[in-house]
This record gives C-alpha cells, sequence and structure tokens, in this order.
C-alpha cells in the first residue's frame, strides 16, 4: 500500500480503521466487552488485544462473532473515506489494505482484488519481529484464508518473497494499468 501511496494512490489501511472503530467511547468496544468479557479491557477501559486474540485465534466462532461487530463499522469508514477522496480527486486511485477482505467476504466490493502473496515461513517471521509471539502467529495465520483460496480470487497477485525492487516493480506495472483504466493522470 506504501509503495502505490508513493506513485499517488490514496491508500486506506483497514487495520487502522479497526483500531479506530474499538476505541473507548465508540459502540464496536461495548459491543466486543459485552461479547467477550471485561477481562478483553485493560484497567483504563482500552481494548486488551492481547487478550482478544488469545479468545478468538484459536476458536472460529469467537473470530467470527468479532468479525459480525467490527467490519461493518471498519466498512462504513472505508466508504466515507473513498467519498472523501472521490470528492477531492474524481480519478484518484484508492488502495484499501485490507488482509483479510477476501475472508470477510468484502472482496466483491472491490473493483479490482490485488493479493500480496509470500510464504507462510516468510509472513511468521514478519509476525514474530513485529513482537508477537511464535503460536499466536501461527494460530493467526491458521485462521486466515490459504494461499490457494487468496490466489483465486486475486486480479492481480504481487509476489512478495523476493527484495523490495522486485516488489516495487510489481507494484509500478499495476499501477500503469489501474492509471490507464481510470483515466488518472498520475506520476
Amino acid at each position: 500500500a506504501k509503495i502505490f501511496q508513493d506513485f499517488g494512490a490514496y491508500a486506506i489501511d483497514a487495520d487502522q480503521l479497526g483500531r479506530e472503530v474499538e476505541e473507548p467511547g465508540r459502540p464496536a468496544l461495548a459491543e466486543i466487552s459485552e461479547a467477550f468479557g471485561r477481562d478483553v479491557l485493560h484497567t483504563d477501559g482500552t481494548l486488551n488485544r492481547v487478550a482478544l486474540a488469545g479468545i478468538v485465534f484459536t476458536d472460529p466462532k469467537a473470530l467470527a462473532r468479532l468479525n459480525s461487530i467490527v467490519h461493518p463499522r471498519i466498512w462504513e469508514e472505508e466508504e466515507r473515506l473513498v467519498a472523501i477522496y472521490e470528492a477531492q480527486d474524481p480519478t484518484g486511485i484508492v488502495i484499501l489494505d485490507a488482509a483479510v477482505l477476501i475472508e470477510a467476504g468484502f472482496a466483491d466490493r472491490m473493483d479490482i482484488v490485488i493479493v500480496v502473496d509470500v510464504d507462510e515461513s516468510d509472513q511468521l517471521q514478519r509476525l514474530t519481529s513485529k513482537g508477537m509471539v511464535a503460536e499466536d502467529a501461527r494460530s493467526r495465520i491458521r485462521s486466515q484464508l490459504s494461499q490457494e483460496e487468496r490466489l483465486k480470487c486475486a486480479d492481480f497477485v504481487i509476489d512478495n518473497r523476493g527484495a523490495l525492487d522486485s516488489t516495487s516493480k510489481q507494484v509500478k506495472e499495476i499501477w500503469d494499468l489501474l492509471v490507464l483504466r481510470s483515466g488518472a493522470k498520475k506520476h
């Protein structure tokens, strides 16, 4: 998403939107607490993501419940931002960075689906390098669609196993096609 943004795309980070809709005072947080108990909250009332992850990434029904609370609110925020970007730049290109877009059943809402493909071992290494415990990272990976299932939904695939230069080159090729399609005048 960052590389697309460097080319001129408007980028929306669904994970960031998820964090925003789960802030204190927002309805999603109250529903999450009601569904999963007060143990998923820190003493200051903010969401304890580690505690919640321990519940939802080991129980598919719990994950589905969480998603039913959070996803609709994320999509509302995404739609609001897209409307703002479209008003500012009618031929602009908006990239939604959403790791579970396909799992959430929202791929059909997109004009184009780009899947960033990486081996599970690389995915595990990247998650643990961000401080996630290996077993938690494995649980999170197992809760997602398989690589094969994600690739079936892709209009474009970016192979993210190699160097950043290789990834940038692939993004540039897709960007050029998106610009052509949108009629945008982008660099």
